[in-house]
């Protein structure tokens, strides 16, 4: 497993992949990254943080040809709220 961390920052809009607003931070992540999360507070004391995204999109921002920053949506409450009412189908609770 790898990790990154840092400071996350607006991501450029990328019609190719149909985003609009994500979030990024310099990252050397490749492909394989894809679904990995995007962690808030995390604490490796107690393994815990707050899930704010999933890596979609590895980046070469330089142009050399390596990719140099990882970018993912950002979860906000419509996130939240599509989260939840799959929850509650899945455990039999409607909302």
């Amino acid at each position: 497993m790898k990790w990154c961390y840092g400071k996350t920052a607006s991501m450029p809009a990328a019609p190719k992949y149909n985003l609009q607003e994500h979030i990024g931070l310099k990252c050397a992540f490749t492909a394989g990254a894809s679904g990995g999360p995007l962690l808030y507070s995390y604490k490796s004391s107690t393994r815990t943080g707050y899930l704010i995204g999933v890596n979609s999109v590895a980046w070469d921002t330089d142009g050399n040809d390596r990719y140099d920053h990882i970018s993912s949506p950002y979860f906000n409450t419509d996130t939240y709220n599509v989260y939840k009412a799959a929850a509650n189908l899945c455990t039999g609770n409607m909302p």
